[in-house]
């Protein structure tokens, strides 16, 4: 058929799009903001405003409407507006995608393919960046875990994680040549990309889209082939980086038996209280976007009662007690001192605090060599705290054994920019008016996500008809994977993420009102 020359211009920026995305937040929001554009000429120019018949387009523009008004009685209105305002364009950017799936032809299989061809070039820069330590713009591996394009940024596995179910549902749709071996390949770069990124969350959502896709495979044959070569592929990712194991799986392990079955760490679980305590004080409006950040760290939602009160040391032995910051790099030690030895420690340790005022290093390194011999006697017991001591009793105070000292850690609050958690931050930010939106649309995805499922399961279709399903239920899956409750997530109105999700949505809005037929 023929393509006329502004589709031809579209499917070039489409073929884009997912560079746009490793690039970061600037070029695909500018991406999105000329969709937005787009979409408000063409309306105007044929004097169409189509979207306005869909009942899912309506439920986001009066949430959209929710959230401006919010704004304005937050704890920091003109910041957030910031965000609420311009918010429009995600929503006009979703329209216009799903729009031009049905509209543009062969959008979906150029879709498809420039986000596996972006898989390719993230798994070469990967292989590269993980033998070499850097990648070819000299992007070095950072806390053990690859990037690649991404640089700091350490998002490449959820990169990958939220747009996989999306390809496997343009792959069962689109008339491709070997579409099972696609697919395999597909999954097969995927779980390389996911592995060496070491992200525990992209981990748990790829899980969730590949068990999805076995439950699904037609045959057994199938579906034992694909774990038999998704099994020797684990392991030869576990022999080329064993760090991914330590992290993502024994550290997890670890931290379930030390936090008794809680997978969040005590970072986390910190953000979520401190939201929690934000919400029981404005449940109805919450305190308005962009307020976590500003309201954190004051009473009552600050958690430091909480993180002094889990964190507290005790004495080890009958003696002194002390807190002292001594060394020319000022780092704080605690030491424990018998009784007998109380004479002798304060005396060298006035020789070092002399020492530090002089600024003589000959005089420091003579000063430090005594107090390593008289450490290495045993006389005392020293611990170096390289974290934040948030509460203390005097220092040089007489203790017994098993009373309390001190507590630190390497936080003071629950504090960050949000609350890792959508449902928690819609709760203390937006209050239970706007998570009503988040509930609704969550449940909604549930109910069609089963439907869809059952009809699978216990109706009998034609292979097309089962494709159709199939690609329904991966779109959905994604969704549902956005806004999963129980994972540590980013935040809601973070562009980059935002932009995944209304892409995700885009899908969605294509099935369900402009192309049914596919």
């Amino acid at each position: 058929m023929f393509i006329n020359k502004e589709n031809k211009i579209l499917l070039f920026i489409f073929s884009l799009f997912p560079f746009f995305l490793i690039s970061g937040s600037f070029l695909s929001d500018f991406f999105v903001v000329l969709a937005a554009i787009y979409l408000i000429i063409y309306c105007f120019l044929n004097k169409k405003i189509f979207f306005f018949k869909n009942k899912l387009i309506i439920f986001f523009f009066i949430f959209y409407l929710y959230i401006n008004i919010n704004s304005l009685f937050s704890y920091t209105p003109l910041v957030s507006i910031s965000t609420s305002l311009p918010y429009i364009r995600m929503i006009l950017f979703s329209i216009f995608v799903a729009y031009q799936l049905s509209e543009t032809i062969n959008l979906k299989k150029i879709i498809f393919f420039s986000f596996l061809f972006s898989y390719v070039v993230l798994f070469i820069d990967s292989i590269i960046q993980l033998k070499t330590g850097i990648n070819i713009l000299g992007y070095p591996i950072k806390e053990g875990r690859v990037s690649s394009f991404f640089g700091d940024k350490l998002v490449m596995g959820s990169y990958v994680s939220r747009t996989l179910p999306i390809l496997i549902a343009i792959s069962y749709i689109e008339n491709f040549k070997r579409a099972n071996f696609l697919r395999f390949f597909l999954i097969c770069l995927a779980t390389c990309l996911v592995f060496f990124s070491a992200e525990r969350v992209s981990l748990f959502y790829f899980i969730m889209t590949v068990l999805l896709y076995l439950i699904l495979l037609p045959s057994k044959k199938q579906f034992l082939l694909f774990i038999g070569v998704l099994t020797i592929l684990f392991s030869l990712l576990s022999f080329s980086k064993p760090s991914t194991i330590d992290r993502v799986f024994k550290h997890t392990l670890s931290q379930l038996e030390e936090k008794k079955g809680s997978w969040f760490s005590e970072r986390h679980e910190m953000h979520f209280i401190t939201a929690y305590r934000m919400f029981l004080d404005n449940k109805f409006l919450g305190h308005g976007i962009k307020s976590f950040r500003y309201l954190c760290d004051r009473e009552p939602y600050s958690t430091r009662d909480l993180i002094e009160k889990n964190n507290r040391n005790y004495s080890p032995l009958d003696g002194y007690y002390y807190l002292k910051r001594i060394f020319v790099n000022d780092k704080t030690f605690v030491y424990y001192i018998l009784e007998n030895q109380k004479t002798e420690f304060e005396k060298i340790s006035k020789t070092l605090e002399d020492a530090q005022i002089i600024k003589n290093e000959t005089k420091i390194r003579d000063a430090e060599k005594d107090f390593y011999l008289f450490e290495k006697n045993n006389l005392i017991i020293s611990l170096q705290i390289t974290n934040n001591v948030l509460d203390s009793i005097k220092s040089s105070s007489k203790v017994r054994k098993g009373d309390y000292v001190f507590s630190n850690n390497d936080f003071v609050n629950g504090c960050n920019t949000h609350p890792h958690s959508f449902h928690l931050q819609f709760l203390s930010e937006l209050g239970l008016f706007g998570y009503v939106f988040l509930f609704v649309f969550f449940i909604y995805l549930i109910f069609i996500f089963f439907k869809n499922f059952a009809n699978i399961i216990f109706k009998k279709q034609k292979t097309i008809e089962r494709n159709y399903i199939f690609y329904k239920i991966f779109i959905i899956l994604a969704l549902i994977q956005h806004l999963f409750p129980i994972i540590p997530s980013g935040n809601f109105f973070n562009n980059w993420l935002s932009i995944f999700f209304y892409f995700e949505l885009a899908f969605l809005l294509n099935f369900l009102y402009y192309n049914k037929k596919c």
